[in-house]
């Protein structure tokens, strides 16, 4: 299976957004939220706004995740509209149960995933079932647009790939 990966193209669609939703599947784990938590310091730095919710709380385990407190829960209070709109570890959009709807308030839907399964439903996929976890999708995204490698993202992204892969 041949995969192409438009990081450049997502990368031009970041620096034109002002806006960004970010969720992940239900259930959240350490890939999902790490994932998530390092790509909205990404988009934060790129001066977005940046909305994110799930599903379910996150559990008590990954709390000490930096910007773990930020996630919502639910659906509830979410902007009318977002520029972008980030979809991380659903191989199809029902994996987000009650947030994944939310995306489909943006311009653009980013699918980020590395599940074999993955129904291709954004308007850009990053879907790339070598890769043993989401957040090195992300790492190669921080790469592309030059985002440092602050000590925050560099922990949400170890703690995604170590629980991922099983240490």
């Amino acid at each position: 299976m041949k995969v192409s990966l438009p990081f450049e193209a997502v990368a031009r669609v970041l620096r034109s957004s002002r806006t960004a939703y970010l969720t992940v599947h239900q259930r959240p784990d350490g890939d999902a939220l790490g994932s998530q938590l390092a790509l909205a310091r990404v988009c934060r730095h790129l001066g977005l706004s940046v909305w994110m919710a799930n599903e379910d709380r996150v559990p008590e385990r990954y709390a000490f995740l930096p910007g773990a407190r930020a996630i919502h829960t639910g659906p509830g209070g979410a902007p009318k509209r977002f520029d972008v709109a980030f979809v991380l570890e659903c191989a199809n959009l029902k994996r987000a149960g009650n947030c994944g709807p939310l995306a489909r308030r943006a311009r653009v839907v980013i699918n980020m995933d590395h599940h074999l399964n993955n129904a291709m439903y954004g308007t850009y996929n990053l879907v790339d079932p070598a890769a043993p976890a989401t957040v090195l999708l992300v790492e190669s995204l921080r790469e592309i647009i030059g985002v440092r490698l602050s000590k925050e993202i560099a922990v949400d992204l170890y703690v995604g790939l170590y629980l991922e892969t099983g240490g």
